[in-house]
Order: C-alpha cells, then sequence, then structure tokens
C-alpha cells in the first residue's frame, strides 16, 4: 500500500481536481469584482433610486462611464469562462 506524502507528486486527477477548484474560487471573486465594477460605473445616486440628467454622448464623464462598464463586462465574462473552465477540471478530475 502506497501512503502519499508531501514530497511525493499528485495524481493527475488531484491536480486537475485542485485546479479546477482553483479556477472556481477566482472566477466566482472576478463575477462579484465586476458587480462592484458596474455599480460604481452607474453611480451611487442610482444605487439610491435617484434619475441621473443624461450627459452629453461626447462629454468625458460619459466616456469615463462607458469605459468602465466595457471593463465589469469584460471582467464578468472572464469570470464565467474560468468558472466552466474549473467545473470541466473537477468533473474530468472527479471521473478519472
Amino acid at each position: 500500500m502506497v501512503v502519499w506524502s508531501p514530497l511525493m507528486p499528485l495524481p493527475w486527477n488531484k491536480q486537475a481536481i485542485l485546479l479546477g477548484g482553483f479556477c472556481l474560487l477566482i472566477g466566482l471573486f472576478m463575477a462579484l469584482w465586476s458587480g462592484r465594477m458596474n455599480a460604481r460605473a452607474l453611480g451611487a445616486n442610482l444605487l439610491r433610486g435617484q434619475i441621473e440628467l443624461a450627459h452629453e454622448d461626447n462629454s468625458p464623464e460619459q466616456l469615463k462611464r462607458n469605459a468602465a462598464r466595457v471593463c465589469a463586462d469584460r471582467v464578468f465574462w472572464v469570470g464565467i469562462a474560468l468558472t466552466a473552465i474549473g467545473v470541466m477540471l473537477q468533473t474530468w478530475g472527479g471521473l478519472l
């Protein structure tokens, strides 16, 4: 009977499970962080239920807000992709 020790390398299935769990945690963190980024981009007035007057389309405030929204969307989709990769790795590691 072989007993595992910290000096022995992990088998492939255990490595896949650990890497999948890491990807799941990072993906969840990124999805939650993108929600915070999006809330900051929308502004505090919207979170309090107040409607903000529309800015001009090319005003610096509007361009900055649009850039922050695009960044939040990208972070969200990267988080979703990492979560999907984590699920696949953990499933694959569990089946081996």
